[in-house]
């Protein structure tokens, strides 16, 4: 009877371990994937790219482009600056650049 016992404890122990064989064997296999998903791994970085929205970019490339105009320098004396010349200079370029806008800029910047 004792032997019965030891008997069944080898068999045991013996189809524990081919279990165990196959489930890592079974583990070495490559991944089932579908055909798509292959070219997907191929070019990871280029299907994030294609899977993620573009972000919005903060610069507005419909909105007019400015004059790049500076102050007058011949025109100020930078001896004895006058407050009242520099703000009639900067009030000056500030109303050139407002009538270079299209009103629907102006309006769209707002609500924005």
């Amino acid at each position: 009877m004792e032997n019965l016992v030891v008997l069944a404890a080898v068999a045991a122990t013996v189809i524990g371990c081919v279990l165990m064989a196959a489930l890592f064997r079974a583990g070495r296999r490559p991944p089932l994937l579908l055909p798509q998903e292959e070219d997907w791994a191929d070019d990871e970085a280029g299907t994030i790219r294609k899977l993620t929205p573009d972000a919005r970019s903060p610069i507005d490339r419909r909105a007019p482009v400015l004059e790049a105009g500076g102050l007058d320098l011949k025109a100020i004396d930078f001896k004895t600056i006058d407050t009242r010349t520099l703000d009639a200079e900067l009030n000056r370029l500030m109303d050139r650049s407002r009538s270079a806008e299209p009103e629907d800029a102006g309006r769209r910047r707002q609500a924005g």
